[in-house]
């Protein structure tokens, strides 16, 4: 009986031992090992580990970086013309065309019109006059995938900011307009919330199709004190829950 317990207690060691290594986190894998909502690097289990050496979580990064420059000092490179832009709030700036040349986007509300200003040099490159007042924060981004930025920027109507326009990179067209469900329309931005591959132009508390213009979640409350001029989309849901980003 003696030898039968000892067996019977070794082979039920070796049955846990197996069970624990199965739910060793592998650092490397992308996978939950151990069930604990944490996957590789992000898992305390796989601190100090080789694959996680670089990784901020769990390893003291040093970010501080000397500057070789022992003078600074901020300099003008150029100006651009009078009347390029005439509004509160920021412009914008990229590659619109996709020529390595980053155009900087500025609307003038008193003239109506959409600008496009040569990144390096401030040279103006064209404008557009689109019939009405551009007010509120501009957005840029290649929604169509057609080597195109589109351009999003919201009207400013008596005080009000109402309808949003999708205009095309060389600003000669509107892709669509679309009249704000909220009213007052806050700063314009993208992210891909559902993670499709295409991305959402939001503001305040209101989602549209950034390619069509359609409201996908119409925004509601007042203005004054029920949402935010300026949201911000982020994915902070604990890893392990379904994957949709949150505006705060």
């Amino acid at each position: 009986m003696t030898d039968c317990k000892s067996v019977a207690i070794i082979g039920f060691l070796s049955f846990m031992i197996s069970l624990t290594a199965m739910a060793q986190e592998n650092c490397s894998n992308g996978i939950d090992d151990d069930g604990d909502g944490l996957i590789d690097c992000f898992d305390p289990d796989c601190s100090g580990n080789n694959s996680c050496t670089e990784f901020f979580f769990g390893n003291q990064i040093l970010c501080e970086n000397e500057p070789s420059v022992q003078d600074f000092a901020i300099a003008l490179q150029w100006g651009s013309n009078n009347g390029s832009v005439q509004t509160s709030s920021q412009v914008a700036i990229g590659d619109l065309d996709g020529d390595g040349i980053p155009e900087v986007i500025a609307p003038n509300h008193i003239n109506g019109t959409i600008n496009l200003i040569n990144g390096q040099t401030g040279n103006w490159e064209r404008s557009g006059f689109i019939g009405t007042e551009p007010e509120s924060q501009i957005t840029i981004g290649d929604v169509n995938n057609d080597d195109c930025g589109e351009i999003f920027v919201a009207e400013r109507n008596g005080g009000t900011l109402d309808r949003i326009f999708s205009i095309d990179c060389d600003i000669t067209a509107f892709n669509w307009t679309t009249e704000s469900a909220f009213g007052r329309v806050g700063n314009l931005a993208l992210a891909d919330f559902n993670q499709d591959g295409v991305a959402e132009l939001y503001h305040s508390n209101e989602i549209l199709n950034a390619q069509t213009g359609e409201i996908i979640i119409a925004g509601t409350g007042a203005w004054e004190t029920e949402s935010m001029y300026g949201s911000i989309a982020a994915d902070i849901l604990q890893i392990g829950r379904a994957s949709c980003r949150e505006r705060v």
